[in-house]
């Protein structure tokens, strides 16, 4: 990638955490535009060790996000399709199209797994959400978009069979659930998900339409039968409308701009398409965290 870029820049070569954080940890270069190339947990696990070694307080570097990865979820909030090099390319004669880039700023997601130090991301998911990427990640090497819609309509289908309910995929846990203070009247969840950005990959919109103002986030705990997700599922995934008003508020939690939920969580999760897993059931605390700004595409 260095024929496009300007003379002046750097390329760095990360094999793994160890040396992204090492670089991280080194960052001396004040405005300069950062870009990882490798998708959405790239940028994610960039951002959590940036944070880690210089605080909370210090502005993070503009972020160039390029479709690198297998979600590109980031990239998506541009409503462009570009690949890695049309970006780059594009970007480094900017200045010749003024409009055709603005800096878009977009707060983080802090999720605080008890005993360990936070992580920073954009897209967080438990249960039916971090079941369905893990059998993505197992269906191929490097999986596509057509490994993500045959996992999907999978899941669907499943929901569909009576007996769907008994499936290790949907199983229900009781996270003793507290939202911004309030414990949740649910007690059996089967799915949490929770973001900074409206739409993930597939065009999936789960969360509830409304403002999500600086350090708050989205998100939607559900633990409707699986019939009734089914049947309401152009609200739930792709929000059709608002799945608050759905009649199902004992076994549906959602706001779209919550400050912190806890919850008791088994398995692991996902952040930004990256698999976390957790040996033991522990508490996890969400907030929101520190804006990060990125270089988008102009929609126009």
């Amino acid at each position: 990638c260095r024929a496009f870029l300007p003379a002046n820049s750097e390329v760095r070569l990360t094999r793994n955490l160890g040396e992204l954080d090492l670089l991280m940890s080194n960052w001396e270069h004040g405005e300069r535009t950062l870009c990882f190339f490798g998708g959405d947990g790239s940028i994610s696990q960039g951002i959590t060790s940036f944070i880690r070694h210089h605080g909370e307080a210090t502005e993070l570097p503009t972020v160039l996000p390029v479709r690198a990865g297998t979600m590109n979820m980031l990239c998506n909030q541009s409503g462009r399709r570009e690949s890695a090099q049309q970006t780059l390319e594009n970007w480094v004669v900017r200045k010749t199209f003024q409009s055709a880039y603005q800096i878009r700023p977009i707060p983080t997601l802090k999720i605080q797994v008890e005993g360990e130090l936070p992580r920073y991301g954009f897209v967080f998911a438990w249960g039916i959400g971090y079941r369905v990427l893990s059998e993505y990640y197992r269906r191929n090497e490097s999986p596509n978009v057509m490994d993500a819609a045959a996992v999907a309509t999978q899941t669907f289908l499943h929901a569909l069979n009576p007996w769907g309910g008994k499936l290790p995929l949907f199983k229900r846990e009781n996270l003793n659930l507290v939202f911004d203070g309030q414990p949740a009247p649910s007690e059996g969840f089967h799915s949490l998900v929770a973001g900074t950005i409206p739409s993930l990959s597939l065009g999936i919109k789960p969360f509830p339409p409304g403002p999500c103002e600086a350090r708050q986030f989205q998100f939607s705990a559900n633990g409707m039968p699986l019939t009734q997700v089914a049947i309401n599922a152009p609200t739930l995934l792709f929000g059709t409308s608002d799945q608050r008003q759905l009649g199902f508020e004992d076994k549906l939690i959602a706001s779209p701009g919550a400050r912190e939920i806890c919850a008791d969580l088994s398995e692991g999760f996902t952040m930004d398409g990256e698999i976390f897993a957790l040996p033991t059931t522990k508490r996890v605390r969400l907030s929101g965290g520190p804006v990060v700004k990125f270089w988008m595409r102009s929609k126009k």
